[in-house]
């Protein structure tokens, strides 16, 4: 194949890939959604984050609390 055939056809592989790229990217809605929607879970692993903390710290907490009673 020579140099300019094999160019040309990169080329057209480029510009197709393009195209595909360009027609199934998402709208600016759905993009603002989908951010929404990674905002929303990311706070909510944050709350479970902190929740599983306090119960953790509890748990220790009542550990100490009964060990110091029962000694």
């Amino acid at each position: 194949m020579d140099a300019s055939l094999l160019t040309l056809t990169a080329c057209a592989i480029a510009a197709l890939a393009a195209a595909i790229v360009y027609r199934y990217r998402p709208s600016a809605r759905a993009r603002r959604n989908q951010l929404r929607v990674v905002r929303a879970l990311h706070a909510q692993r944050l709350e479970v984050e902190r929740y599983a903390e306090q119960q953790r710290l509890r748990i220790t907490r009542e550990a100490r609390a009964g060990k110091d009673g029962a000694a």
